[in-house]
């Protein structure tokens, strides 16, 4: 907030056309999100996450190419600014609706809400919220809703966005073991949300959201077999329990059979892990030293 307060005495001019809008309690990022997009009033939103920063003509490209193209959904170019590299991501061309919809449900870089100029009908017209506690990968969620329900997506072909990922102190950057779990439990709770959107939806879409929902699940239990929690590899086997065989097929998986027990087994799956690790550790260092195991034969 003092940061806030510095930078609009340093530009009086703006004072009255900025609003800051705050919470009594920390209430988390979708939260934040659903509170400003309840008081926007424009034609448009933009989103801008706060260690980001837009190119000074950034709104001007996009509003002219909204302009030009009666588009409710305007997207350019990111560059990604790493510690020791930087990025450029440009928008995908995508053949249909169908693409675009799965590319945000899978996660493809394209899947960030900020950065986009998107027409602020397209979430009140059709309920579209976050929601509130999930705040990893809530884009995925809101993305996928947004590509479904636009009619008229456009690009700009040139750098709209700055991501930083040099700040080891973001959300993304600062990731340890339990941030990373929470974060998993984060992205089912969003792959949920979605199959629970397209539950009423083309057969294309239910299907494509159910594998998502299992995809994360396995990613889940991937992670509890490298941090070698037990608890949550079990209660990651439960509710996976839950879905239909049929949902199983789509990570190659079933719940009865000897695979079934195998994967209903802590032990067998930490063994097998660590067995696999083992094998891309020998692997890596014979690549590395690729004469190491051969004989001299020279004398």
């Amino acid at each position: 907030m003092d940061i806030l307060r510095r930078v609009l005495e340093e530009y009086p001019a703006r004072r009255e056309s900025v609003r800051i809008l705050r919470h009594e309690v920390r209430r988390g990022l979708a939260s934040t999100r659903n509170t400003n997009l309840n008081a926007a009033t424009g034609d448009f939103i933009l989103i801008v996450d706060s260690d980001d920063y837009l190119e000074p003509d950034a709104v001007e490209n996009l509003v002219n190419r909204q302009l030009e193209t009666g588009a409710d959904l305007i997207a350019g170019q990111y560059l990604v600014h790493f510690p020791e590299t930087e990025l450029l991501l440009k928008e995908k061309d995508y053949a249909d609706r169908k693409e675009r919809v799965f590319h945000m449900m899978q996660r493809g870089w394209s899947h960030f809400v900020a950065g986009r100029f998107i027409r602020r009908s397209l979430f009140t017209e059709n309920g579209l919220h976050w929601v509130e506690g999930l705040d990893w990968a809530e884009d995925r969620y809101m993305m996928t809703l947004v590509a479904y329900h636009a009619k008229t997506p456009v690009t700009v072909d040139r750098v709209i966005y700055h991501y930083e990922r040099r700040n080891a102190n973001s959300m993304t950057g600062n990731v340890d073991r339990e941030r990373y779990l929470r974060g998993n439990e984060q992205q089912l709770g969003n792959c949920l949300h979605l199959e629970q959107f397209f539950r009423d939806k083309e057969p294309e879409y239910q299907v494509e959201s159910r594998r998502c929902v299992m995809e994360q699940l396995e990613r889940n239990l991937q992670f509890e077999l490298v941090y070698a929690t037990k608890e949550g590899f079990e209660n990651t086997v439960r509710e996976m329990d839950e879905r239909s065989p049929e949902d199983w097929a789509f990570i190659g998986w079933t719940k009865t059979g000897l695979k079934g027990l195998f994967l209903h087994s802590y032990a067998c799956m930490r063994g097998r892990w660590l067995v696999r690790k083992t094998v891309r550790f020998v692997k890596k260092k014979i690549h590395r030293n690729p004469d190491s195991g051969k004989t001299d034969n020279s004398k």
